[in-house]
C-alpha cells in the first residue's frame, strides 16, 4: 500500500476506525460518544499529515484519557479515618471532627452532595497535608491544583481546540491525572485567584463547585459535559476576604488557627524530626535533638503560625549532622547549649517589661497570626521645624494613626498645658523596634498618642502599663452616653402625667417607627375629641390603643437602653487603660477634664433638643407667615386689561393694510394686459 511505502502504518480511515473502537469501549453517555464519533468522521476525511488532522488526533487522545466509569472504592470506616488523621497531624481537632462528620454522611448517603469545605488559615498550619491524609484514609486518589496567580478563565475551563497548543482546563486535567472520576481535588490558595481582560477564573469555578450543576461541567476543550458530581473538592485559603462572594457562598469555611508553642513542640518531636531524619538518612543512634533545644528553636528562632520554618531549622541541624558524621563523628547531639553554634544568634527575644518608667516609651498590645505580643513605641521630641520621622516598618494604617495622634494632641493642647504650636517648633521621631517585622493596624492610635504626649510634656509613662485601642474611642463613648441621656429624657417625658396625651419627640435610634405610630394615634385622638364627647366608644378605644402603645414603647426603649448600656460598659473597659494615664495628672486637672467631658454631653443633648423644638414649632404653626410683602396688591372696578380703544385702533389699521394689498394685487398683478 502507498501508506506503507511512505512509512505510514495506517491510512486515515483505518486510524479513524481504531479511534471508533476505543470510543465504543468508553463507559460514558451517548452524547459524548456521538460527539467523539463525529470527530472520527472528520479525521477519516483529512489528509493524515495535515495540521487539522493533528488537532483532531490530539483532541481524541485527550478525551480518551478521561477515566469515564472508573471509580475507586471508598473506605468509609470512621475509626480508621480518625486514626490516620491523628497519626499524621497533632491537634486540629475541629477540622478532624468536621471531616469525620462528612464521611459519616457520605457513608449513609453515597449520593450526598454537600457544601465544599474551605480550610482557611495562615501558611504552614497543615491545610494541604490534612487533605492528603483524608485521601489516604478514604482510599481515594489525590490531586492538588495550585490556583495562586491564575487570572485567565481558560486555565479553569480550557481553550478551544482550534487554538494552537490548546489543552483542557485544570479541573479536567486533574481528573485525568487521578485516573478516576471520584478523586479528592485540592484547590490550593483559592484566595489568590485574580482576574483581568481574559476573564474571571472565580466565575469559572462556580460551576465546578456547585453540587447542583457540576454533573454537567463544560470544558471548552472537551466540548461535551463531564460528570464531576463524585469528585470531592476541598479548597484552601489564607485570607477569605479576597474570595469572590458568589464563590465564597458555595463553601463552608473551617478556620485553622495558629499552633501554640506546646502544639509546635509535639509536632516537631513526633513528626518533623522523624521526617527530616528519614530524608537525610539519619538514625536515632546518630542524631539526637533534646527537648530543650526544640523549645529554644520554637521560642527564639521561629515566629510563625505554622511549622514550616521550624521544619527548615530541623533540616539545617540534620545537614550539620550529616557533615559531622561523614567527617568521622560517631554521633551528633543538639542541646540548648550548643544550638547557637549551628543556627546562629537567636532571631527573636521574649517580650520583656521595661525595668523603669521612661519618657516617650509606651508598651502597645498587638495581635498577630502567631498570637498576642507587646509592641513598644518609642517617641523622641526635640527642637526643630515640625518634621515627623517614622521608622520601624509601619504600614499605612499605623502611619495614619501617627497623623491622627498629632491632631489629637493639638486639639487638647490647652487641656495638657502645652504650647499649641508644638507641631511647628518640635521634631518628632517615632520608632517601633524590630524593624524587619511589618506592623499595621488601627489599634495603635492610643499608644501613639500617649507616647507623643509623654515626649512633648516630658512626663514618664508607667512601664508596667500596656495599651491598645483606637483613638476615637472616647468620642464613641461620649456619643453613646448622649444617646442614653436622650432615652432617659424620653422616658421621663412619657411618664409625666401632664404629657399623657401629648406627642413624643422623635430621636434617631430610639424606636422611630414606634414613636411615629404613637404620635399618629395622638393626632387621631385629637380629631375624635373635636367631634365627640369623652364618653364616646371610639374615643375610649383610642385611649386604650394609646395606653398599649405607650407601654410597648417604654419596653422597647428599656431594652434598647440595656443593650447600649452593655456596649458602653465594654467600651469603658477598653478605655480604662487610657484613663490610667490621666490618673497621674493633678487633681484639679482631672476634675477639669471630667467637667469638660460632661459639658460636651449636655451640649450635645441641648443642641439636639433645640433642633427638635424648632421642628415642633414649624409643625404646630403652619399658617405662620414665612415671607415678606414686596408689592402691595391692588384692585380696580374696571378691567385693567385689555385696553378697548387701543384694540380697535390696531384692528382698523390692520384692515386698511389688508385692503390696500388686495387692491394692488387685483389691479397690477391679476389684470391682463
Amino acid at each position: 500500500m502507498i501508506s506503507e511505502s511512505l512509512g505510514e502504518e495506517d491510512n486515515p480511515q483505518e486510524e479513524a476506525d481504531g479511534y471508533r473502537e476505543k470510543i465504543g469501549k468508553l463507559r460514558c453517555d451517548e452524547e459524548a460518544k456521538t460527539h467523539l464519533l463525529k470527530e472520527c468522521d472528520k479525521l477519516a476525511k483529512m489528509p493524515q499529515g495535515s495540521h487539522e488532522a493533528t488537532v483532531v488526533r490530539n483532541y481524541l487522545d485527550k478525551c480518551l484519557e478521561i477515566p469515564f466509569g472508573t471509580y475507586t472504592k471508598d473506605n468509609m470506616r470512621l475509626d480508621r479515618a480518625r486514626k490516620v488523621l491523628d497519626k499524621d497531624h497533632y491537634g486540629l481537632d475541629k477540622v478532624k471532627d468536621r471531616i469525620v462528620e462528612s464521611l459519616a454522611v457520605l457513608r449513609r448517603n453515597p449520593d450526598f452532595s454537600g457544601q465544599i469545605l474551605c480550610l482557611a488559615g495562615p501558611p504552614g498550619v497543615g491545610k494541604t497535608s490534612i487533605v492528603k491524609s483524608l485521601a489516604k484514609a478514604m482510599n481515594r486518589k489525590y490531586v492538588r491544583v495550585a490556583l495562586g496567580g491564575v487570572h485567565d478563565e481558560a486555565e479553569i475551563r480550557g481553550h478551544r481546540k482550534t487554538y494552537i497548543g490548546a489543552m483542557p482546563g485544570r479541573i479536567i486535567d486533574a481528573v485525568i491525572k487521578s485516573g478516576s472520576m471520584n478523586p479528592i481535588i485540592l484547590l490550593d490558595e483559592i484566595d489568590k485567584i485574580g482576574n483581568d481582560i481574559k476573564g474571571d477564573p472565580s466565575s469559572a469555578l462556580l460551576e465546578a463547585l456547585d453540587p447542583e450543576q457540576n454533573n454537567t461541567f463544560a470544558d471548552h476543550y472537551i466540548e461535551f459535559p463531564v460528570d464531576l458530581s463524585k469528585v470531592l473538592f476541598i479548597t484552601t485559603a489564607n485570607d477569605t476576604s479576597t474570595i469572590a462572594p458568589p464563590l465564597f457562598d458555595r463553601m463552608e469555611v473551617i478556620e485553622l488557627g495558629s499552633y501554640t508553642a506546646t502544639e509546635k513542640f509535639r509536632i516537631a518531636k513526633d513528626h518533623l524530626v522523624k521526617k527530616e531524619m528519614t530524608k537525610h538518612a539519619l538514625c536515632a543512634r546518630e542524631f539526637k535533638v533534646t527537648d530543650g533545644a526544640l523549645e529554644e528553636i520554637i521560642a527564639h528562632y521561629t515566629r510563625e503560625a505554622g511549622v514550616r520554618r521550624l521544619e527548615k531549622c530541623i533540616g539545617t541541624l540534620c545537614r550539620k549532622a550529616s557533615v559531622a558524621l561523614e567527617s568521622g563523628a560517631k554521633s551528633f547531639r543538639v542541646n540548648e547549649k550548643n544550638l547557637q553554634d549551628y543556627l546562629g544568634v537567636p532571631k527573636y527575644t521574649d517580650d520583656l517589661i521595661p525595668g523603669e518608667n521612661q519618657v516617650g516609651v509606651v508598651n502597645g498590645l498587638a495581635w498577630t497570626s502567631v498570637g498576642g505580643t507587646m509592641l513598644p513605641i518609642e517617641v523622641s521630641a526635640f527642637p526643630g521645624t515640625g518634621k515627623v520621622q517614622i521608622t520601624g516598618n509601619l504600614g499605612d494604617v499605623m502611619t495614619e494613626s501617627v497623623k491622627t495622634a498629632v491632631g489629637f494632641i493639638r486639639s487638647r493642647a490647652d487641656t495638657y498645658g502645652i504650647d499649641d504650636q508644638f507641631y511647628k517648633n518640635k521634631d518628632l521621631h517615632i520608632h517601633a523596634p524590630e524593624a524587619a517585622i511589618p506592623k499595621d493596624g488601627p489599634s495603635a492610635g492610643i499608644t501613639m498618642a500617649t507616647a507623643m504626649l509623654s515626649a512633648v510634656i516630658n512626663r514618664k509613662v508607667k512601664a508596667k502599663v500596656a495599651m491598645t485601642g483606637k483613638q476615637e474611642l472616647e468620642s464613641v463613648i461620649l456619643e453613646i452616653e448622649a444617646r442614653i441621656k436622650m432615652m432617659d429624657y424620653v422616658v421621663e417625658y412619657m411618664q409625666n402625667p401632664e404629657n399623657e396625651y401629648a406627642s413624643i419627640p422623635a430621636f434617631e435610634g430610639i424606636g422611630e417607627k414606634s414613636i411615629a405610630l404613637y404620635n399618629q394615634l395622638v393626632l387621631d385622638r385629637e380629631r375624635l375629641l373635636l367631634a365627640s364627647e369623652k364618653g364616646n366608644p371610639a374615643l375610649l378605644l383610642a385611649d386604650k390603643q394609646l395606653a398599649e402603645q405607650r407601654k410597648m414603647l417604654l419596653e422597647t426603649i428599656a431594652a434598647t437602653r440595656n443593650s447600649i448600656k452593655a456596649s458602653l460598659n465594654e467600651l469603658n473597659k477598653k478605655n480604662h487603660i487610657f484613663n490610667s494615664q490621666l490618673s497621674e495628672l493633678p487633681t484639679q486637672e482631672r476634675e477639669y477634664i471630667e467637667m469638660k467631658r460632661q459639658q460636651k454631653i449636655k451640649e450635645t443633648i441641648y443642641l439636639f433638643l433645640m433642633q427638635k423644638l424648632q421642628e415642633k414649632s414649624l409643625i404646630n404653626s403652619p399658617d405662620e407667615q414665612a415671607g415678606r410683602i414686596v408689592d402691595a396688591a391692588y384692585c380696580s372696578a374696571k378691567p385693567v386689561f385689555p385696553k378697548k380703544l387701543i384694540v380697535l385702533a390696531i384692528a382698523f389699521i390692520i384692515a386698511c393694510i389688508l385692503s390696500l394689498i388686495s387692491i394692488y394685487l387685483k389691479v397690477f398683478v391679476f389684470t391682463k394686459r
